[in-house]
């Protein structure tokens, strides 16, 4: 009972920190072309709310793709364990407006939409942590 009670303290400890709130979604069909000429996927939303963004590494590695030449650097988006049983790799976070504006401590997350890029489960966890990576 001590350790379920610990966890329990330790999850609202958790969220009180998730001061940024996100929408997360993912693919539901087949892309096609709206009325404004451009390909959109369409998408189910399967968790929104508090959430917070950590970079756990400031060093960056430039990683080369396609051609590309793209720079990663290591964030971890943390969400309630109670509410974010669903998330799968793949899926996109987008950050939105907090019910309280003095909640959004850092409004260039707007402009940003992230990828899950793996899963966290853990019996004692006092948040749902799953590597993210800056799509946008």
């Amino acid at each position: 009972m001590r350790t379920t009670r610990m966890t329990k303290r330790g999850r609202k400890m958790a969220e009180d920190r998730m001061r940024s709130s996100c929408r997360v979604q993912r693919a539901s069909g087949q892309p096609a072309v709206g009325t404004d000429g451009e390909v959109h996927a369409p998408t189910i939303t399967v968790y929104e709310g508090p959430c917070r963004l950590r970079t756990v590494s400031t060093v960056t590695s430039d990683i080369e793709a396609a051609d590309q030449l793209l720079v990663g650097q290591a964030s971890i988006l943390s969400l309630p364990v109670a509410t974010s049983g669903d998330i799968r790799r793949g899926d996109t976070v987008t950050f939105i407006p907090s019910n309280d504006p003095d909640d959004d401590l850092d409004p260039a997350l707007f402009a940003h939409t992230m990828m899950i890029a793996g899963l966290h489960f853990d019996t004692d966890a006092t948040a749902r942590r799953l590597p993210v990576r800056l799509v946008t």
